[in-house]
């Protein structure tokens, strides 16, 4: 048995070939570049790293776990590390100008989640149009007082950090330049378990075949997926590849642990779920989404 640990967000996944989308556009096609192409551009390595807390998303089934192809083995939770409470309140008119969610109002009890590992605390993301935003505090010095706030925006292709969101996924979002706040703003410590979360899944894939020769060796990969549908972007932790021929095979993916124990004849994984660690922080990498080529002919 060999494992391997690739670096964080560089998931081994099949080669895509284009998905060729005609345009209302008379004459043109839209050829949108998926990871893993060998055409138009090589496979773009993650660019952001964040790290979450991962919990069990609920009981986690004591015995043999069967995921089919395609389908995750368990689903998890995770929230960022640390989470504050706002001990003040925040001129409405700067919270409006950093794109506050009026359901979410920065005022004193507001829970602020991390963001990455900075000193800056954020509200969930809320949906804005097209896209993402909302607003962050910073504690630029870090002695327990906000003295500033900015705005973090849904960045399909140029993301520096990963934020969950209101609606309980993760997306990559870039921040923008802070403004000073009139006077500055405690807060207060706060359970982590206390900061929104979001979905993320364990995932797998392998090269097993049935009809492969017997004592093949299977090749086989599992990480866990926070990647939200319909943004194109990937969020990834790095993911753990094993070789199985036929023993069980002890696998840690971030922090689970769990036992590969073979593959049924349909191509479904067996697995059994020893231990999720409790409060542990993974990095989990972001991947950008496939950029769009008009091409005229």
């Amino acid at each position: 048995m060999t494992v391997d640990q690739p670096a964080c967000g560089a998931v081994f996944r099949p080669a895509r070939s284009f998905d060729i989308v005609p345009v209302p556009k008379r004459g043109h096609r839209v050829i949108r570049h998926f990871l893993g192409a060998a055409l138009l551009a090589a496979a773009m390595p993650a660019t952001a790293q964040t790290a979450f807390t991962i919990d069990p998303g609920g009981a986690v089934p004591p015995t043999e776990i069967i995921a089919r192809p395609r389908n995750p083995i368990v689903l998890l939770e995770a929230r960022a590390p640390r989470a504050v409470t706002l001990q003040g309140d925040v001129d409405p008119g700067l919270a409006r100008r950093a794109a506050v969610n009026p359901s979410l109002p920065l005022a004193r009890g507001a829970v602020l989640i991390a963001l990455d590992a900075s000193s800056t605390y954020c509200t969930p993301a809320s949906p804005r149009g097209l896209g993402t935003a909302g607003p962050c505090l910073v504690d630029a010095d870090r002695n327990g007082t906000f003295d500033a706030i900015l705005k973090v925006g849904f960045n399909a292709y140029d993301a520096s950090t990963l934020l969950i969101t209101s609606k309980g996924k993760i997306e990559g979002l870039k921040p923008g330049k802070p403004m000073p706040l009139p006077a500055p703003i405690p807060y207060a410590r706060a359970d982590y378990r206390a900061g929104q979360s979001a979905v993320v899944r364990l995932e797998w894939q392998s090269d097993y075949k049935a009809d492969a020769p017997p004592h093949t060796v299977v090749r086989a990969q599992f990480w866990l997926d926070g990647s939200a549908k319909f943004t194109g972007q990937g969020v990834r932790s790095a993911p753990a590849q094993v070789t199985f021929a036929g023993r069980p095979v002890p696998v840690v993916v971030g922090n689970v642990t769990l036992t590969l124990l073979g593959f049924d004849p349909s191509g479904a994984i067996r697995v059994r779920i020893e231990s999720v660690a409790p409060g542990r922080a993974v990095p989990f990498g972001f991947t950008p989404a496939p950029r769009i080529v008009y091409i005229g002919y």
